[in-house]
């Protein structure tokens, strides 16, 4: 190296520092002789001495490196340094793309390049082979999409890289590259389909639209993906984009409600906020940024770098194209602004948490569509059951921010997912081809605090860098290690020990899972799980100080995580009460994002939140799911890279890009690049591919020489080839030279073969305008000859008519005077013989009748015999007259001499045979003439005599036999019928024979004529086959000349060469089938060929059906139209089993799915009909049974005629034909069940019938659609084709074993299918056929198991478990091998593949499966599932409990893939819906679908999808949809029922409101069910019965009260709300007298007053009764002092309204106390929540007591119950003024604690209370007996438990006050006899005899004392009653209450309570809750021992049925032990509330 290279000012040089590695690229800045200035590439300067260089020191760069390369496989120097050279060299040029073979790097630019991505550069890149044009990301997409074609496989384009690194921006220039090639791969824009451009431009518009949803400011990226997204590329075999699909991967939903220091929210908000309009910002509520919570937390609001106003307007456009209403983008921006309004919900502590400011609930709740109440309160507080009744408890502040955001994040992912969805349905598409997957997923993240999205983010990249290394490393250098490449192995960082350390068994995923699925499981258990599991991996990082992190060494690096919240995200819960109120808002968009999201109470078992999905196991299960997905394409790798971390342009720092480069495996791949061979083909394959290249090679060669030889002739040094063992391996430069060479030998074959395919195509078209020009000019000749010969012709017949005319005339004169004459005599002699011998007559020949049926068909066979040789010797006969005219024509021309024009006169004789058949006798000889009429005559009379003896000898059969049924008077009248017609049949028969004589007689005549003979004689000279071909020809050629008024003239001319030369009887003779036989038909008979007189009923007689093997065209009007589905059909010889005959059908293979039909199905519609047959064509005894006047027919619907037939054979006789064109109307209100009448104009009506309802309601809606469509839009229907129902045999793929070719005698090409049950025989027409058969049916059959191993056969879940079956009332378990796949859960007897499987249960989205129950495992040791199927249930059980959560789980996400069903209701209901107001729309709607409306037979199924959830019943198997059509049919068995009362019908109501109480979709099923049966529409109601069944749907009683009945009790879904209004409405609107619209009316206004609160109980018959009758319920309340009240109520009254109405009655509105509702039943009082339905109390109670009537053993039969309006909450009960309704209240309270025991008082002042209280409700001492009544006084109980006396079960029960109310019926014996039935046992057992009389005699002893003390009491306080004399009741009261207020409680209300920890002092404790706060005292004791205030009160609540918590500030969580556990928690709540509002009201 010379010393002037590296130290020229310019030079480009290496300063070399230690090893290559770490070598700077330099330049020479400055040299000056002594000194030389080097200045790095990355900004540093090095000085240097001359005479200390030398090249250990600084080496000149290599000229290719300076300027930089491509591709960097291909570097002469492969370093780290000149790596990071060559990549600041081209990015400072701005080519931030690189190459590594097919692998590119992208550095992000921080800046726009708008050159680079311009159309101009994007064209330069389309079909261009990868290096060809500089690295682009185009240059990707182009090879992604040629290697789809080229490799015939899909591709994926995986796009990887840090956070910011450009991963986003290079998805979006893949999918605009693949969106414009798409469109060229249409040709011209304009010819491309607007579906297909609308796809294209939804795909590139749903960039803009997910990233201002999913994308968000991070510290390390201003636009980054907090979302995954696979975005897959749908393409057709054109290469156009046919569809495709988003799947999305772990939303960053935390983000929602807080984000880091320094980052923003998702970008949508921001852009809302800026964006929308000032005049909509109002009715959003809509202010700044830095004014929510929800963005104002990180500090970080705006960022210069993002114009959000300008992102709104592209999210709006992207919202408009992808087809997103303006409804639906509306309801979007609400829901946004109503997530940032929620974020603005303070809270503050008093009692628990407590909405700061409602104003912020209120807008909220009204952007929401929520009720503004039930915000509050469930954000605010948690409600549980607690025996059988809904308690809430207050949460704390941070529980309430907690619901809070866990209700915002809710909202934003549904919306999330709503949006996908949206797109998705949009560009959704076929999968029939290949795809192109691009992926862009959220790069590596290490963050200060790294939480659980970003463990979760990591692993993901974890999972693709492994992807990447086996694609790249392992799976390359195992296949050169296989094939015997020589291979220098390159060392690489294997991470599958980190992923082993995440996703394993016991891995960190594992661990968090089951730490999730532990109910007391924290975060802190879970990091020292996790500590104590993997502190010996060598990936996992323990720190050495203990705290809340852990770490992970990633491929990137090592990160440390935050342990808090791991458990919370990966639980991610949603409360059912949450829930229950987003799908209860009135928002549309809401509703239909929550509507099938599933709560956790919606799932059966116990177990289920146990085995509850959690997000990391779903995240796993996905990201495995989308790595089998790429596994399954051919990867392309775009690795994205960051310059620098600050985000600016032109800033290139090394250190930060080879860590990125290192971590990812970069270096490796250059070198694994540089040395491989990545393309690698199978010598076959390559062969193929490349043959062209050598043209020259042997066909004898072996493949791997003749590889040799094309590689060599490109590149014979070898260096970029290897051969392998079978494949042979080429690096990608070496492609991309084959790849070219082979294109241009390609194009140069195709430009030789179109030269000279055009050269034969000219010739040919030269002879063809050759040939036709003289076959124009021949037919031309022809025309004109024949037209003189016509005219001439017609003048000869107009004479001929005219004579005979005048003969004729006279001799009918003659005859019909002296027929007058003579028939004048005859009647006059006839007439009296006639009257008195025609009965006579009639019954003779009626018994004769068989005798002359069988003469008739004698003489029918022996004239079908006669034809037969009339025709024969007629045939022979015509042959002779030809040949002998064909010999006197050659002899003539012989010996004349032809004249000029005599050529053309010969060729119109020629052509003139073209209309032979159209002419008059003149084209046979006159005896065959005679002959021919005569036969054909018969032919024609017979074919309808042999209909007319089949008729009859089947109506004789049945007059014979059912004769003794009518009388005699009746058969009479049907012999008369039948003697008439068999006379009738007699005289045409005779008619028949005079017709024939009078034809031969005129033929005859006509023989006697020389005109004739000359005419015949002429026209004999042709042959008939060259007459046929002639005319074909001609009439071909002439059209292709366009002569196509000459042709119209040939079709004038055919029709006027139709001429009569018989009598007005006889027709013209037509054209007889497809040979040139003529025939001449007679009046109306119908014309019979030799076909159709051979029996068409045996199944050998069939039309051939033509198989064109030409390749002709039959898509015309005639042709056969195919639906796209049927890829072959053809006529098949088909043969069953040994002894059966073949038989010819119509084969069709179909979606896997071979059918057999008996004829082509070429119709619109096609089936089976019974239609009525008039009894007057009948003509029998038949026609008088209704039963026998239904035929059943075939009928055919085609363009606009329906035809009928007797069979569906091919060749079936058409029995008649109606005009669609005549239909006026059709019905489906007939007198028939499944009937359709269809109305012609001319008043006939056809009946019609089917066998089901449901093909009912297809030929109806047909026929409508057909009657009411405009031509083109019948012409656009799509036919009938290959319909199952209506086939012979049907075999599915899956069932076909094997397809064979065999050999069977008797025909040729057969071939065999065999099934698992039988095996079927077929013969083709053609050998190419019969292949063609056999390797479809065999695709097909591969193809369904292909089906199931993507889906269906690739097992999901397998495994042993143990099956429940029940044999003679006996259970028992069978061991069995279960296997999940994709739709189907089957079993069989081991695991053994090849074994036979024992059964399956196919699964949808309407099955159900239960989860692991504790309650079973405790009965039988085994965790059962149970999963319902349509058809049956399988019990599944196993000894781990693990293990039935994991079926669980994994059954029930299979069901939740399959597609949902949808039932023709729900999508009429829809399209009644978008009708709106358009009456006749609707109408027509009602009229075309019977389903809709009122009908009189039962259901076969439900109207909506219903769950198969079984139902409780006597059957094995009865699921809610077999109880929905057994509630059809109750309804329908209510319209024939009476009451004799308005209670039973009542009671009958409530029976089927009882039925669906439990479940809402059934609740919509009988909405739909009412509907249907009260459905109007307006129709002409024409007949009787019309005007009946309108009348019955507006005045039938039962269906009404019933709608009205379920309005005031359930509250439908949202499509059948909207429906119900509409229904509601048009009855109101039609008939707004009748009784229905009443009904309707009170619906409507129950429907209004419902709120989104369910009703707790089935209405009571009190309420059934007050709807029948219209009005309100009315109910009566209890006050002070006995005054009772009647209060008038509707079902949705609530208990807070009843209060508010009291109040105002006795004008207590502005009463500080508040006041309750309490209900009463036998000596228990309960607070009713404010929210409570008073009708549900009243349905409650009712229902308690009819359990005590029914019950037998309760001695008690029924019991009072009441409602009591009371004080609640007393504030300041010490100040209340004497006399007040306070004052009474709160006297009337103390004294029910004081007798209950609960007041603290001594006994002296007990007593003296005691007997205030007598004075007060007796007065002055007197003489009653008050001591039975003393517990009323005074507290008994108190003394009683004193001396440990048990109380009976009755008083026990009595004594309670407060608390649930028990539902077991009372059963006072029950402990009395258990305890004397064992008292003698266990004495004689356990105890001696003496202990026992010991303990007896305690007992008594403390009988007697107790006694003595009560008698004590009794006297003390009637001596002090009697002291209290002439003290009135108000004094007595107010001594009493002096008295109390003694204790400082006073007006508290006391509760007994227990605490087990002695945290008090004691265990027996009393609460006292008040308006202070919540006092705790010792039993007994007027002393408190603590008081907390509620502001002291962190939050209370129950913990369990008799557990209550209260956490304070001082004593932290203090648990309680009561029976009153929900009375305690609803005072504290109610006295919690009246504080917070009185504080912040003032």
């Amino acid at each position: 190296m010379a010393e002037s290279d590296v130290t020229a000012v310019g030079a480009r040089v290496w300063l070399i520092n230690g090893s290559e590695d770490d070598w700077l690229p330099a330049v020479v800045d400055q040299c000056d002789g002594v000194e030389v200035v080097y200045r790095t590439d990355y900004g540093e300067e090095r000085r240097m001495w001359i005479s200390e260089i030398d090249a250990g020191v600084v080496r000149l760069m290599n000229d290719t490196l300076s300027e930089g390369m491509d591709d960097m496989a291909k570097m002469a120097e492969l370093n780290q340094a000149s790596i990071l050279c060559n990549l600041n060299t081209r990015y400072g040029k701005n080519s931030i793309y690189t190459y590594i073979g097919s692998i590119l790097i992208s550095l992000n630019p921080y800046k726009r390049l708008h050159d680079l991505y311009s159309e101009e550069t994007l064209h330069s890149y389309t079909n261009k082979d990868l290096g060809e044009e500089p690295p682009h990301v185009f240059a990707i997409a182009n090879e992604c999409y040629t290697c789809m074609w080229k490799r015939e496989e899909s591709q994926c384009v995986l796009i990887s890289g840090e956070s910011g690194a450009g991963k986003t921006e290079a998805t979006k220039f893949i999918l605009s590259y693949l969106s414009t090639v798409s469109q060229q791969s249409m040709g011209k824009e304009e010819t491309i389909p607007a579906k297909g451009r609308s796809i294209e431009q939804s795909i590139l518009e749903s960039g803009p639209l997910l990233e201002a949803l999913g994308n968000a400011k991070t510290v390390f990226n201003n636009n980054s993906s907090r979302f995954g997204k696979f975005v897959q590329l749908l393409f057709n075999h054109s290469g156009q984009i046919k569809g495709g699909r988003i799947t999305d991967y772990l939303l960053e939903k935390h983000r929602v409600v807080r984000q880091n220091p320094g980052e923003r929210n998702y970008h949508v908000f921001y852009q809302l906020l800026n964006g929308v309009p000032c005049k909509d910002k109002g009715k959003l509520f809509l202010t700044e940024a830095k004014d929510y919570h929800y963005l104002n937390q990180s500090g970080c609001v705006a960022d210069p770098s993002l114009n959000d106003e300008e992102d709104w307007e592209a999210f709006e456009k992207a919202l408009a194209v992808i087809g997103f209403k303006e409804g639906q983008r509306m309801d979007m921006r609400l829901v946004l602004a109503g997530i940032l309004q929620l974020g603005n919900v303070a809270f503050a502590n008093a009692g628990g948490a407590q909405v700061v400011d409602t104003d912020v609930i209120d807008r909220a709740s009204q952007l929401l569509g929520i009720e503004a109440e039930r915000l509050e309160a469930v954000m605010k507080e948690r409600t549980m059951k607690l025996r059988g009744e809904f308690i809430t408890s207050p949460q704390s502040i941070d529980q309430a921010c907690d619901s809070r955001d866990s209700l915002a994040m809710a909202l934003y992912s549904q919306l999330f997912r709503w949006v996908i969805s949206k797109i998705n349905h949009r560009i959704k598409g076929a999968e029939d081809f290949h795809f192109i997957g691009i992926l862009d997923i959220f790069g590596f993240e290490n963050f200060e605090v790294n939480r659980f999205e970003q463990f979760c983010i990591n692993f993901a990249n974890e999972k693709l860098q492994e992807f990447f290394n086996r694609h790249i490393f392992s799976l390359e250098q195992i296949e050169y290690n296989r094939e015997g490449i020589d291979w220098c192995e390159v060392e690489w960082a294997d991470n599958s020990e980190c992923l082993d350390l995440v996703e394993k068994n016991l891995g960190l995923i594992s661990l968090i899972n089951e730490e999730s699925r532990f109910p007391k499981g924290t975060d802190t258990s879970l990091l020292q799980k996790m500590h104590n599991q993997h502190a010996k991996n060598a990936f996992y990082v323990k720190p050495r100080v203990t705290g809340v992190l852990f770490g992970i060494k990633h491929y990137a690096g090592e990160v440390f995580y935050n342990i808090h919240g791991f458990l919370e995200k990966n639980r991610d819960t949603f409360r059912d009460d949450l829930l229950g109120l987003l799908k209860d808002s009135s928002c549309d968009l809401i509703y239909d994002m929550f509507e099938k999201v599933r709560g956790n109470s919606e799932s059966c078992g116990k177990g289920r939140s146990k085995q509850a999905p959690t997000s990391g196991g779903q995240f796993k299960k996905s990201l495995h799911a989308l790595m089998e997905r790429l596994s399954s394409a051919n990867p392309f790798f775009i690795r994205c890279v960051k310059p620098n971390i600050e985000k600016v342009p032109n800033n290139f720092k090394a250190g930060i890009v080879l860590n990125q480069l290192r971590y990812a495996g970069m270096l490796e791949t250059v070198r694994v690049r540089r040395a491989g061979y990545p393309v690698r083909r199978i010598y076959k394959d390559f062969l193929d591919r490349y043959w062209v290249l050598c043209p020259a090679l042997q066909k004898s060669e072996e493949p791997r020489d003749a590889v040799v030889s094309i590689l060599k002739e490109l590149d014979p040094e070898e260096v970029l080839w290897k051969l392998g063992k079978t494949k042979a391996f080429v690096k990608e430069i070496m492609e991309q030279k084959l790849e070219k060479v082979r294109a241009e030998k390609v194009a140069f074959a195709a430009i030789k073969v179109q030269s000279v395919m055009k050269a034969y195509c000219k010739r040919k078209r030269f002879i063809h305008l050759k040939s036709s020009s003289i076959d124009a000019q021949r037919f031309i000749r022809g025309f004109l000859a024949r037209r003189k010969f016509r005219k001439a012709y017609n003048a000869v017949k107009e004479i001929q008519r005219l004579e005979r005319g005048r003969q004729a005339r006279k001799r009918f004169a003659f005859v019909i005077e002296a027929k007058r004459l003579k028939e004048k005599q005859r009647l006059e002699a006839t007439i009296v013989f006639q009257k008195y011998a025609r009965g006579y007559l009639a019954r003779k020949m009626y018994k004769v009748l068989l005798e002359k049926h069988r003469q008739l068909k004698a003489l029918k066979e022996q004239m079908e015999r006669e034809k037969k040789q009339r025709e024969e010797q007629a045939k022979l006969e015509r042959e002779q007259i030809m040949k002998e005219e064909e010999e006197r024509r050659k002899e003539r021309e012989k010996e004349e001499h032809v004249e000029p024009g005599a050529d053309v006169f010969a060729i119109g004789e020629s052509a003139s045979g073209t209309t032979e058949e159209h002419s008059e006798p003149v084209s046979l000889p006159t005896d065959e003439c005679a002959n021919r009429i005569s036969s054909i005559s018969q032919v024609s009379a017979l074919a309808d005599l042999d209909a007319v003896i089949d008729e009859a000898e089947i109506d004789s059969t049945y007059s014979t036999v059912n004769k003794r049924t009518f009388s005699e008077m009746e058969l009479e009248e049907e012999e008369k019928l039948e003697m008439e017609r068999i006379l009738q049949l007699e005289r045409e028969i005779t008619e028949m024979h005079r017709r024939s004589e009078a034809l031969a007689s005129i033929a005859s005549d006509a023989r006697e004529s020389k005109y004739f003979e000359e005419v015949a004689e002429n026209v004999s000279e042709v042959c008939e086959d060259e007459k046929k071909a002639n005319k074909s020809r001609g009439m071909d050629i002439l059209q292709d000349l366009g002569f196509e008024e000459l042709e119209n003239e040939f079709n004038t001319m055919d029709e006027e060469a139709i001429y009569d030369v018989f009598t007005e009887n006889v027709q013209p003779i037509e054209e007889w089938g497809e040979e040139e036989e003529k025939q001449i038909t007679l009046d109306d008979q119908p014309v019979i060929s030799d076909l159709e007189d051979e029996s068409y009923y045996t199944d050998s007689s069939f039309d051939d059906d033509e198989l064109s093997e030409s390749g002709s065209d039959n898509s015309g009007p005639d042709g056969e139209k195919w639906n796209p589905d049927v890829y072959f059909h053809s006529y098949l010889d088909m043969k069953s089993g040994l002894m059966s005959q073949w038989k010819r059908r119509w084969c069709v293979i179909s979606n896997s799915t071979f059918m057999i039909f008996r004829g082509k199905q070429d119709s619109l519609k096609s089936g089976w009909l019974f239609k009525k047959v008039e009894s007057s064509k009948l003509g029998t005894l038949r026609g008088t049974l209704p039963r026998k006047n239904w035929q059943k027919k075939w009928f055919s619907l085609q363009s606009h005629e329906l035809k009928f037939f007797d069979n569906d054979e091919e060749n079936a006789k058409c029995r008649g034909t109606i005009n669609l064109h005549q239909i006026t109307d059709v019905t489906d209100v007939t007198e028939k069940e499944n009937g359709i009448d269809i109305i012609l104009t001319s008043s006939k009506v056809h009946h019609l019938s089917a066998e089901t309802t449901e093909e009912a309601n297809e030929w109806y809606s047909v026929l409508m659609k057909m009657i009411s469509s405009t031509e083109n839009e019948i012409a656009n229907m799509e036919s009938e084709f290959a319909n199952p129902k209506n086939a012979q045999s049907v075999i599915d793929g899956q069932s076909v074993i094997e397809v064979n070719a065999t050999s069977l005698s008797g025909k040729p090409h057969t071939f065999s299918i065999a099934t698992s049950q039988r095996v079927y025989s077929f013969a083709s027409e053609s050998m190419e056929e019969m292949h063609h058969w056999i390797t479809l049916l065999n695709e097909s059959r591969d193809t369904a198991n292909s089906s199931d191993s993507q889906g269906q056969d690739t097992p999901i879940q397998q495994g042993w478990l143990l099956k429940t079956t029940y044999e003679r009332q006996k259970i028992s378990h069978q061991r069995r091998w279960f296997i999940l796949k994709a739709n189907a859960l089957e079993y069989y007897k081991s695991s053994d593949r090849r074994e036979r499987r024992l059964g399956s249960m196919g699964l949808n989205s309407l099955c159900l499966v239960t989860s692991p129950d504790e309650a079973i495992f405790k009965q039988t040791g085994l965790w059962e599932i149970v999963v319902c199927g349509r058809k049956h249930v399988l019990k599944l059980s196993t000894e781990v409990e693990e293990d039935a959560n994991l079926w669980s789980s994994e059954i029930q996400a299979v069901i939740d893939s399959q597609p949902n069903i949808v039932t023709k209701t729900k999508i009429l209901i829809d399209k009644i819906k978008h009708a709106g107001n358009n009456e006749k729309e609707v109408d027509l709607i009602y009229k075309r679908n019977p389903i809709l409306r009122q009908t009189t037979e039962r259901l076969s199924s439900p109207l909506l999808p219903l769950r198969y959830e079984q139902v409780h019943s006597q059957d094995d198997h009865f699921t809610l949809r077999d109880k929905a059509v057994q509630v059809f049919a109750m309804l329908l068995a209510m319209e024939s029922e009476t009451y004799e009362s308005v209670e039973d019908e009542s009671r009958r109501l409530q029976e089927v409101l009882r039925t669906c109480h439990d479940s809402k979709t059934f609740q919509d099923e009988i909405y739909l069910q009412l509907i249907k049966q009260t459905a109007l529409y307006t129709t002409q109601l024409t007949t009787d019965e019309q005007m009946c069944e309108q009348q019955h749907v507006t005045t039938c009683p039962h269906y009404w009260h019933l709608i009205a009945c379920m309005c005031c009790a359930y509250h439908p879904s949202r499509p059948v709300m909207h429906y119900l209004k509409f229904h509601l409405k048009r009855m109101q609107d039609k008939y707004p007298d009748t009784p229905g619209a009443a009904y309707a009316e009170f619906a409507e206004s129950a429907l209004s007053q419902q709120s989104s609160r369910r009703r707790e109980q089935v209405p009571s018959i009190a309420e059934i009764v007050a709807v029948l009758e219209l009005r309100d319920l009315v109910t009566t309340v209890h006050c002070y002092g006995g005054a009772t009240c009647d209060i008038y109520i509707n079902s949705f009254t609530t208990t807070g309204k009843v209060v508010e109405t009291l109040q105002r009655g006795m004008q207590l509105e502005g009463d500080r106390n508040t006041f309750a509702l309490f209900e009463h039943w036998r000596n228990v009082e309960r607070a009713l929540d404010p929210h409570t339905y008073v009708a549900d109390v009243v349905a409650k109670f009712e229902m308690w007591n009819f359990q005590l009537r029914s019950n037998p053993d309760s001695a008690v039969r029924e019991s009072e119950w009441g409602l009591y309006f009371k004080l609640y909450c007393v504030f300041d009960p010490m100040t209340a003024p004497e006399g007040s309704i306070e004052y009474h209240f709160v006297f009337e309270d103390v004294h029910e604690q004081l007798i209950k025991g609960l007041y603290p008082a001594s006994e002296d002042l007990l007593r003296q209370l005691s007997a205030l209280r007598l004075q007060f409700v007796e007065g002055d001492c007197k003489n009653i007996n008050w001591k039975s009544e003393l517990d009323k006084y005074y507290p008994v109980n108190k003394v009683r438990s004193a001396y440990e006396i048990p109380r009976s079960t009755e008083e026990s029960r009595d004594g309670k006050r407060s608390g649930s109310f028990s539902l077991t019926l009372p059963d006072t014996n029950s402990t009395q006899k258990k305890r004397s039935g064992s008292s003698l046992f266990n004495t004689f057992r356990k105890r001696g005899t003496k202990k026992i009389k010991e303990e007896v005699e305690g007992d008594e002893m403390k009988r007697t004392l107790f006694l003595q003390e009560l008698e004590d009491i009794i006297s003390n306080v009637a001596h002090r009653w009697r002291k209290l004399q002439g003290l009135q009741p108000e004094e007595a009261v107010f001594e009493y209450v002096k008295l109390a207020q003694s204790w400082s409680g006073y007006g508290s209300y006391l509760f007994e309570v227990e605490n087990r920890e002695s945290q008090f002092g004691e265990h027996a404790l009393t609460l006292a809750i008040s308006a202070a706060g919540v006092t705790v005292y010792k039993r007994g004791h007027t002393t408190a021992s603590e008081q907390f205030s509620y502001q002291s009160i962190l939050s209370f609540g129950a913990t369990s049925a008799n557990v209550f918590r209260l956490q304070t500030e001082t004593r932290g969580d203090i648990s309680f032990i009561a029976e009153q556990v929900n009375e305690i928690v609803k005072l504290m709540r109610a006295y919690v509330q009246a504080l917070f509002k009185r504080k912040h009201a003032r």
